[in-house]
């Protein structure tokens, strides 16, 4: 069963026969050199967006790995809940912990999450545990849903 949400990231989600059509990513509609060019999603384009959500699937169709490389952020640890990254959003330190969906989408695919966290986390354990407000020898799941 899937999420009832457009979505295609090779071509247009929706095509009526006179040719017109509907572009989107994960039920956000979105302009069609989003999905045909993701290679020209730049980071002043991305900077630029002033939807949030918008700038959430810019990042997310070019890879929070292509991003933070071309923020100059540095890895600074990798575990099993994360890779943690440190660098500068408009001259301000911050932490990104990129994490991966415990729970596959409805098309099967596992998502990757940037979650914004204070700079000073030592390990990607600690950065995740944070955003649970909870310190990483409580925050210790069996399962994630």
């Amino acid at each position: 069963a899937g999420s009832h949400r457009l979505h295609d990231p090779s071509g247009p989600a929706v095509m009526w026969p006179d040719g017109w059509g509907v572009y989107a990513w994960h039920g956000l509609r979105v302009p069609p050199d989003f999905i045909l060019h993701p290679e020209r999603i730049t980071l002043d384009r991305i900077h630029r967006e002033s939807n949030t959500e918008m700038r959430r699937a810019l990042i997310e169709r070019r890879g929070w790995e292509w991003y933070l490389a071309a923020l100059g952020a540095l890895p600074v640890h990798q575990d099993r809940y994360g890779i943690l990254y440190r660098t500068e959003l408009a001259g301000v330190p911050i932490g990104v912990v990129v994490v991966e969906n415990s729970t596959p989408s409805p098309d099967g695919q596992g998502r990757r999450y940037g979650l914004i966290v204070r700079p000073e986390h030592q390990t990607a354990h600690a950065a995740v545990a944070a955003t649970f407000g909870r310190a990483p020898a409580t925050y210790q799941p069996l399962v994630e849903t």
